[in-house]
């Protein structure tokens, strides 16, 4: 498992499109296929 934080959401999402996260959940955005 990793954990990635960000402080603003706009960069957990741009993170988030990268890595290949679909998911968003109440605060956070979780994803399986990260490698």
């Amino acid at each position: 498992m990793k954990v990635i934080i960000a402080e603003k959401p706009s960069v957990a999402q741009g993170i988030a499109s990268v890595v290949g996260t679909r998911q968003r959940k109440d605060g956070y955005l979780m994803g399986t296929d990260m490698p």
